[in-house]
């Protein structure tokens, strides 16, 4: 069910309406803190599954998301923040949206004003590729941080990367890397978490695990593969594979196949071979043979030094 502008959640926050279309396991709304307009948050509500007793799913999900970020050693300008929520003079990171059919568990984020890499695609495939290397660079350092920590996002995807400002060819870019329900180490990891993916960008492994194979997690090895579908997006506007439905899984996302097509990286564009061999390492289907993602940006260093972007007088 969508939320109407004006429905209150909580009794604090004020919904302004949808920040996307519904899917996946939750609802994200434009939001106020009520009687305060000008301070906006995000909220995430996970969306109710009917006849369900107990946590759902999805609640699961959301509530693992706010465990990680709640922490104060996640904070980094590349992950969204989570906001506390005070509750009965305590302070809490997830609560039930009572005024919400079926009580879903929702937690509030900062709000980010520069859209999803999805709906800036088009754009950016017309700015410079320095351009989209240092955005690319910006998100690997991100990545860097968490893998730091023995972690992995394990749904990286455009979608996934939110600018904090609206993007132009002079600015920096300021991504920042959201949705974090399926982080994992590889050792805390519940079952939901484990068998959920987003297929186009999903590495071998997930996807052979998907399919009954006994494969262990590669948490950090699995977001390499993830980068270097986002790259390969960023350097020919498409993807090197589709995926549409899971009947498909096993024929066409073995590595052989994407190996074949993320070589396809056309002459005209600038250093076509080094990005030919970096995609390829990264997509090897041996995940302990792949690139550290320190590696990767060494290799950036190396092929586009900073500054990237111009830096203006």
């Amino acid at each position: 069910m969508i939320l109407r502008k004006g429905t209150i959640v909580s009794e604090r926050f004020e919904i302004d309406g949808l920040v996307r279309e519904p899917g996946g396991t939750a609802e994200v709304y434009h939001a106020h803190i009520r009687g305060n307009p000008e301070k906006k948050v995000v909220l995430k509500i996970a969306i109710p599954e009917k006849a369900h007793e107990g946590l759902s799913d999805y609640e699961i999900l959301l509530i693992w998301e706010a465990e990680i970020l709640k922490r104060a050693e996640w904070r980094h300008p590349g992950i969204v923040q989570i906001y506390p929520i005070p509750k009965n003079n305590k302070i809490t990171y997830y609560s039930k949206a009572m005024e919400v059919d079926g009580h879903p568990q929702f937690f509030v984020m900062e709000p980010l004003f520069g859209d999803s890499l999805t709906h800036n695609m088009k754009k950016i495939l017309t700015y410079p590729v320095e351009w989209r290397m240092e955005l690319f660079y910006r998100i690997a350092i991100t990545i860097a941080f968490i893998h730091a920590k023995g972690w992995g996002h394990r749904d990286i995807k455009p979608d996934n990367i939110v600018f904090r400002t609206p993007i132009t060819q002079s600015k920096v870019p300021d991504p920042v890397l959201i949705d974090y329900a399926l982080c994992t180490n590889g050792k805390e990891t519940p079952s939901v978490i484990r068998k959920s993916m987003t297929m186009d960008y999903a590495s071998h492994e997930r996807v052979l695990q998907s399919l009954g194979h006994a494969i262990p997690d590669y948490p950090k090895e699995s977001d390499i593969w993830s980068l270097a579908i986002v790259l390969y997006e960023l350097i020919t506007g498409k993807l090197p594979h589709r995926i549409t439905n899971k009947s498909e899984l096993k024929s066409k996302t073995t590595g052989n196949e994407i190996q074949k097509n993320i070589q396809d990286i056309p002459a005209n564009i600038e250093k076509a071979p080094v990005f030919s061999q970096i995609l390829r390492e990264m997509v090897h289907e041996n995940p302990n043979k792949r690139p550290t993602i320190e590696m990767i940006i060494q290799a950036l260093d190396d092929e586009f030094p900073s500054p990237r972007i111009p830096v203006a007088k």
